[in-house]
């Protein structure tokens, strides 16, 4: 039996687990623990208190949304990572196989009562560790996900990504890549929020707050795309590496406020 139909088999055991893991007690009891790992960071253009409260919220719609999509993230993080392979022979790929099947066959192990996934989140423990999967590994399926993304398959990149942040979920360019590609999606409510879990992690990067503007603009709501804005400008103005890109938020800001 090859990979993928080892993947395939595992993936079948998955739909009676993530039924359960759909229940809201459970999901609320995922994301108490997932917040318990996450430190309070405050902003000083984010009124004190918010933050932790807004992420928790989007949290549980995330958690459902990620469960639906593991059987199809899985083999859709596979066939990216095996096509970068293909078309970048350079790159030693031989520890994938190994990798995805951890992945595959931890996915459908997904048991609230029983579940490791939950105790490492507890810990503080990421996924791919407790599988034993490399930052080196681990960079080449983040190029597997990124693949399908670069083709525009956006919703195959979404998937994928979806898996990367099961595997890591404090990865700033996981959460980047997976709002990216939810935005070309044009499902902005949910790309916003993934920015603003990206802006989370790296609150001194400008680039994650232009692109929460970018989604409050689609939505219409043109205070919070300015306050977002906004929140670019200061960040620029906190670190000299980012500079030369305050005047494109300031045209941008003056764009916005024509709304």
């Amino acid at each position: 039996m090859g990979i993928k139909e080892d993947i395939t088999q595992s993936c079948t055991k998955q739909q009676e687990a993530i039924e359960k893991m759909l229940t809201g007690e459970t999901t609320e009891q995922l994301t108490e623990l997932i917040m318990e790992n996450i430190p309070e960071k405050e902003h000083s253009l984010t009124p004190k208190g918010q933050q932790k409260e807004q992420i928790k919220l989007g949290l549980q719609d995330i958690i459902k949304s990620l469960l639906h999509t593991i059987d199809n993230g899985v083999d859709k993080l596979l066939s990216g990572t095996v096509a970068y392979c293909e078309e970048h022979p350079e790159v030693d790929g031989s520890k994938i196989p190994e990798a995805m099947l951890k992945v595959a066959a931890f996915t459908a192990s997904i048991d609230p009562e029983n579940n490791m996934w939950l105790q490492g989140a507890l810990q503080g423990k990421e996924t791919a560790s407790m599988l034993d999967i490399s930052d080196e590994t681990l960079t080449l399926l983040y190029k597997g996900a990124k693949y399908h993304y670069e083709k525009k398959a956006y919703e195959d990149a979404r998937d994928a990504f979806s898996i990367m942040l099961f595997l890591s979920s404090n990865n700033v360019h996981f959460w980047h890549g997976l709002a990216h590609s939810t935005f070309f999606l044009e499902d902005y409510e949910k790309a916003s929020f993934f920015y603003a879990m990206a802006a989370y992690l790296d609150i001194g990067n400008p680039q994650c707050h232009y692109f929460c503007a970018l989604c409050y603009e689609k939505e219409g709501d043109k205070d919070l795309a300015l306050n977002a804005i906004d929140l670019a400008l200061f960040a620029c103005d906190q670190d000299e590496q980012y500079k030369e890109l305050r005047p494109v938020f300031e045209e941008e800001k003056k764009r916005l406020a024509k709304m």
